[in-house]
């Protein structure tokens, strides 16, 4: 029993480590990261210049989680920019900052995406 226990681990781990996820899937995540930057932004009062630290920190863990998983799944640098570019498109913005910042992103003045 012990013997099969240990197999299914190894398999597992083995599955995990090769398979992994596609940088499509990271993409995909990047993009929802984006969304969610946006959307805090739309909410955000321009004139207030204070800024939430923790709120920042958070998007900043969650885009180097984002970076890692890329590099984990052996993404290209010109992979990432094709993926992410390709997913531009599906992003929005409500408030007039926002929409500045989208339009640098979709420049390419903010990520360099050109």
């Amino acid at each position: 029993m012990r013997l099969i226990v240990t197999t299914v681990c190894l398999v597992a781990a083995l599955v995990s480590a090769c398979g992994g996820e596609s940088c499509d899937d990271v993409a995909d995540d990047g993009l929802v990261l984006l969304e969610d930057f946006f959307a805090e932004i739309d909410t955000l009062d321009v004139a207030d210049s204070t800024t939430d630290a923790e709120l920042i920190a958070e998007f900043e863990e969650r885009a180097d989680e984002i970076d890692r998983r890329f590099s984990d799944a052996g993404c290209t640098g010109d992979e990432i920019d094709r993926l992410m570019a390709e997913r531009f498109e599906e992003l929005s913005a409500e408030s007039e900052f926002g929409q500045i910042l989208l339009e640098l992103v979709l420049s390419g003045g903010l990520f360099g995406n050109e």
